[in-house]
């Protein structure tokens, strides 16, 4: 059985017990926006895959992820079978060239002031608040902060910083409120505070 040939992969088996490989025409992309494992995807005005309804989608996100795509964050497109009608290493599409992004990423104004008033990088911040989310460990922050104004930027801070890196992430926290009243469940500081040796 040839389930590329026959093109068999957008619809259900004939019978069970069927083995076979595929070959799926990928393509690296930018997140326009947060995304999901198997969202369906189009382009936007900037050439960044965004969400879209399942009959205007060339294709998906990578499904063997785990967890969320951040917007900005580089990805693998899986093409729909009848996207590409002969699918082999090299390959073109009927109506996307698929070329890099003509804009630099948008970064979230919110997070990307909160980062400079640490005196850190903005990608730093989007690991860190990353890894306390995912993986619960915090990161090591040796910034030029002080100890008593790193702790009170964070205090001020911390419900929107994490508000505004779920909603850039994708990553769903619970919710310990009701819809209309929501009370999530963040995590503390992403950060450990570590003194500078002088």
């Amino acid at each position: 059985m040839s389930i590329n040939k026959k093109n068999l992969l957008g619809r259900s088996p004939e019978e069970l017990g069927i083995k076979d490989a595929v070959h799926v025409a990928i393509v690296s992309l930018r997140a326009g926006q947060a995304l999901k494992p198997a969202d369906h995807i189009t382009l936007n005005d900037e050439r960044e895959a965004v969400r879209c309804d399942p009959s205007k989608s060339f294709g998906v996100v990578n499904p063997f992820v785990n967890g969320p795509t951040v917007r900005g964050t580089w990805f693998w497109g899986l093409l729909h079978m009848q996207e590409v009608p002969s699918v082999q290493h090299h390959w073109d599409h009927p109506e996307h060239s698929f070329a890099a992004p003509t804009t630099e990423p948008k970064r979230n104004k919110y997070l990307s002031e909160f980062a400079d008033k640490l005196g850190i990088t903005y990608e730093a911040l989007m690991a860190a608040c990353q890894t306390c989310a995912i993986k619960e460990q915090q990161t090591p922050y040796s910034a030029p902060l002080s100890q008593s104004d790193f702790d009170k930027a964070w205090e001020e801070d911390r419900y929107d910083i994490w508000s505004e890196w779920s909603e850039e992430s994708g990553h769903d926290f619970y919710n310990n409120g009701t819809e209309c009243c929501p009370e999530y469940d963040y995590p503390d500081n992403p950060f450990e505070y570590v003194a500078i040796a002088e």
